[in-house]
């Protein structure tokens, strides 16, 4: 595995990789949740449930017990997916508005360091520096394609930033 600076043949790629990785990271069933207990989640699982209800009940096979209780999982899980797909919109809103997702390769040229993990002639990983000032900079963009995780290479990439902070008088 060579770690190696960004050429602009490779940025699609690498952007690739930091885009799955916000994903994993944003796109979750947790973050779905915080949606799911606003005042609009209500008014829809409401209506869910009466359209639900009336569904399972012109069918005339349950009780209207079994409807309800059909109708509560059915609307719940509808609710559920209706927040994924919120949290996901919001997901791809970030994507396309970050300038710096568009073309990462010029973005970090002026002072900055983009940094790609390279394991026979493909990208498998990222990292990037941004200074903030002279003598601090900030750890950003770190992603490792998911066949690649839990084997060290994250550990080898913070430690690639951290020698080149120390060689270029970065203390933070």
């Amino acid at each position: 595995i060579n770690i190696r600076e960004l050429r602009q043949d490779e940025a699609n790629e690498a952007r690739d990789i930091v885009v799955s990785g916000l994903k994993r990271q944003i796109v979750t069933y947790r973050s779905a949740l915080k949606f799911f207990f606003r005042r609009i989640g209500w008014v829809i699982m409401g209506l869910c449930l009466v359209g639900f209800y009336l569904l399972t009940s012109s069918l005339r096979l349950l009780s209207w017990q079994q409807c309800l209780f059909v109708s509560v999982v059915l609307a719940t899980v509808f609710r559920i997916h209706i927040c994924l797909g919120v949290v996901y919109s919001k997901f791809l809103e970030y994507i396309n508005s970050e300038a710096e997702l568009q073309d990462l390769y010029p973005w970090y040229k002026d002072g900055g360091k983009f940094w790609v993990a390279v394991f026979r002639g493909k990208a498998i990983g990222t990292v990037a520096l941004r200074r903030t000032s002279e003598t601090v900079a900030e750890l950003k963009r770190m992603s490792v394609v998911p066949s690649c995780r839990r084997k060290g290479l994250a550990t080898r990439m913070v430690k690639h930033f951290e020698e080149h902070c120390r060689s270029n008088g970065i203390e933070r």
